[in-house]
């Protein structure tokens, strides 16, 4: 379990830091403004640029996802089995810098 030093209250952010593995500032907006962004990018946002993606986005977009990408994954890697690149990355050493 992470340990946290102390919340800090802003006019805007209530932000803490994180000291385990590392020292890090994690902020957070306050309840009101968590609720117009989610307003926002739902009715505003997504309906303007969702249609724009490629057919092969699944990150956070509903009826999509990781499971969804990973299975498309697997089935071009099957039709072009002889012809294909492994793409293979390594989140765990970007997040521990």
């Amino acid at each position: 379990m992470p340990k946290t030093v102390r919340n800090v209250y802003d006019k805007y952010l209530i932000y803490f830091y994180v000291t385990e593995p590392k020292l890090r500032k994690i902020e957070k907006s306050r309840y009101m403004d968590r609720i117009v962004h989610t307003w926002l990018v739902e009715n505003f946002l997504k309906p303007a640029f969702v249609p724009q993606f490629i057919p092969n986005s699944y990150a956070c977009l509903v009826d999509r996802g990781m499971h969804k990408g990973a299975l498309f994954i697997c089935t071009e890697a099957r039709k072009r089995a002889r012809n294909w690149q492994l793409y293979l990355s390594d989140v765990c050493q970007y997040l521990s810098k």
